[in-house]
């Protein structure tokens, strides 16, 4: 009876203390609601859920009062699930934004239904409207901001593929309304870089997507290389592909970073961007530019009549002919990471990956004065290779099989930074029509140059598709942020950079990677000797065919034979190769799919872990309790 009743007692404590805990759980909340609404703990790696300072810096920099906009279809956004949590995400950020201006920044929310006046206005500000399905209307998902002066500026779609630049997005938003004035940089191209006159009124070229990209943040002003004057005004310099310009345009420079603003060269042992855009009186002009008289005073050089071909990084281009895809590294084309940047952690904040063609080797003379910071990097595998072996038809495979490295990276962009003097020192060349004193030397000189200008060019980090947000072209690599970063600290502008894809990329198998480019140069080197021996066969051939004192049916039967034997040993090596990188997907998969178990049962494992350890601990206190 007594055990009875005290199984009883114990069991009405146990309802007593389960009920005790739901009435805690639900005040807590009640609570929470009332008092903590809107906090957060935000465990997540890099703080992703968390404002950042640089944005905290942007909102602090409010003078004015700051009015937002969001015009989202709430009914067409119910029925795409991904724009919905997108759209909830904007919300929240907003609300961040809000709390941390502490009054000087006001969101208000619009749903632009179809044929209403909120519709109308959103049309007149510029918001794009993307089209789901007969059966629902438009969706709507963009900002328009405005300051107390009725600056406006806008971000046309709010597109779920830049979820991890959001941040960045508003920022730079709220950053353009609070200092409206964008800086001028002053753009000296022999390239078509922004878009015409360079093949005439007739067939006027396409801006690249980077111009394009620049001049979302700055007012870009085209400066005529030929007859170069740049203006008091201009805040930051950059020149592109120099070549065959005149002394008095290369002294508008030198007297430019002589003046202590910021300026970015790009200059070119071989640049494709200029070949593949050259129609007409253009066909024959220089592919290559340089320093012209400005090399002794920068301390820099290009390796002559080289560009940088590296494994490590080198892209993947087919190869094959119509028939037969044959995916080869091309060297010359890099993939650069994070590991192949240096210098401010502004410059590189946010990127992965930067990606250039065909790119020159900087090296410094004896008369550098200035500070030298590489920014830009090649990995240790890397060589030289001869333009005239990429110029003209191309064989990747040669290039990767015939490959000598140097041993050491090789440097392709770096800062220069501190002492500089003029390239000019006696003065003004003829035909300069500046009449200001010549400036001889400054310690205040920040100038950027990169051995590349294909970096610039949309084939290496764009792809030409119209976005949801009305752009025609979409980013797949982080030249543009590179490029963008490099201005922005040199022009002194709020730090945006770590705001730029905040969340953590994917980590290679590096091992797998590197067991795959192993095998792979190995058969491909395999494979280029057994092509060679079949070319000295079949002019062999040739040549004894064409003797007339042998017997052509002997040696056609003898050659012909060596001639199957060499096709069966080809054709087995490209099957091996084959073989190793199918075996190499099978092995990469196969450890994809031990860490997805390894992540979904880590979980479970441990809170049955925790569970047992409960369960033991307090059957072991029974035990030791007194009868």
């Amino acid at each position: 009876m007594n055990r009875w009743l005290t199984s009883a007692a114990i069991h009405v404590v146990g309802a007593l203390g389960l009920v005790a805990a739901l009435v805690l759980v639900v005040a807590l909340n009640l609570i929470a609601d009332r008092w903590l609404a809107g906090t957060r703990l935000d465990l997540t790696e890099d703080r992703r859920h968390t404002l950042s300072a640089a944005s905290r810096e942007v909102l602090a920099a409010i003078d004015e009062p700051i009015e937002l906009t969001l015009y989202y279809s709430e009914a067409a956004g119910a029925e795409i699930p991904l724009v919905a949590r997108h759209a909830a995400r904007v919300r929240d950020l907003l609300d961040d934004f809000v709390a941390a201006a502490d009054g000087r920044l006001s969101v208000a929310g619009r749903d632009p239904a179809p044929f209403t006046a909120v519709e109308d206005e959103a049309v007149a500000a510029g918001l794009t409207a993307v089209p789901i399905s007969d059966d629902v209307p438009p969706l709507y998902l963009g900002l328009v901001g405005r300051n107390s002066v009725d600056d406006q500026v806008v971000l046309t779609f709010l597109t779920p593929d830049r979820a991890e630049s959001l941040e960045y997005d508003l920022s730079r938003l709220v950053r353009a309304l609070t200092t409206p004035q964008q800086p001028v940089v002053g753009v000296l191209s022999q390239l078509a870089f922004a878009g015409r006159g360079q093949d005439g009124p007739d067939r006027p070229l396409p801006p690249f997507a980077l111009y394009e990209r620049l001049s979302e943040l700055f007012v870009l002003r085209d400066i005529n290389p030929m007859d170069a004057t740049i203006d008091d005004d201009v805040e930051a310099l950059m020149v592109i592909h120099p070549h065959g310009l005149p002394r008095p345009s290369w002294y508008a420079v030198d007297q430019f970073m002589l003046s202590g603003r910021p300026a970015v060269m790009f200059v070119d042992p071989l640049s494709e961007a200029d070949v593949i855009r050259r129609t007409g009186e253009r066909v024959f002009a220089p592919a290559a530019s340089g320093f012209g008289p400005l090399g002794d005073s920068l301390g820099l050089r290009l390796a002559p009549r080289v560009v940088v071909g590296d494994p490590e990084t080198a892209m993947e281009v087919d190869a094959g002919s119509a028939s037969r895809v044959d995916v080869v590294r091309y060297l010359p084309w890099l993939d650069l990471g994070r590991e192949h940047m240096a210098g401010p952690a502004r410059i590189h904040q946010g990127l992965r990956t930067v990606s250039v063609g065909s790119a020159g080797i900087l090296e410094t003379r004896e008369t550098v004065t200035a500070a030298v910071t590489p920014l830009l990097s090649s990995s240790a595998a890397a060589g030289r290779v001869g333009i005239g072996r990429i110029s003209v038809d191309p064989d990747p495979r040669r290039l990767l099989a015939e490959h000598e490295p140097e041993g050491a990276p090789q440097t392709l962009a770096v800062r220069l930074t501190g002492t500089l003097a003029t390239a000019f020192p006696d003065g003004p060349p003829e035909g300069t029509v500046d009449a200001a004193p010549a400036l001889t030397e400054t310690d205040q000189a920040d100038v950027v140059v990169v051995a590349d200008t294909d970096i610039l060019d949309d084939r290496f980090w764009t792809e030409r598709r119209r976005s949801v947000d009305g752009r025609r072209w979409t980013p797949v690599t982080d030249n543009d942020a590179f490029i963008v970063n490099i201005l922005e600290l040199q022009l002194g502008i709020i730090d945006l950079s770590g705001l730029r894809g905040r969340s953590p990329g994917g980590r290679p198998f590096s091992r797998l990677r590197d067991m795959e480019r192993s095998a792979e140069t190995l058969y491909r080197q395999t494979e280029l000797d057994l092509i060679r021996e079949l070319e000295e066969t079949e002019t062999e051939l040739a040549t004894l065919m064409q003797d007339g004192a042998v017997d052509p049916a002997t040696v056609t039967a003898e050659w012909r034979a060596a001639r199957e034997q060499l096709s069966r040993r080809l054709v087995e090596t490209r099957q091996e190769l084959r073989a190793v990188r199918v075996a190499l997907r099978e092995d990469v998969e196969t450890l994809e799919q031990y860490l997805v178990i390894l992540n979904v049962s880590i979980g479970p494992i441990l809170l049955g872990v925790l569970a047992l350890g409960v369960v033991s601990f307090r059957a072991l206190r029974r035990r030791r309790r007194p009868a």
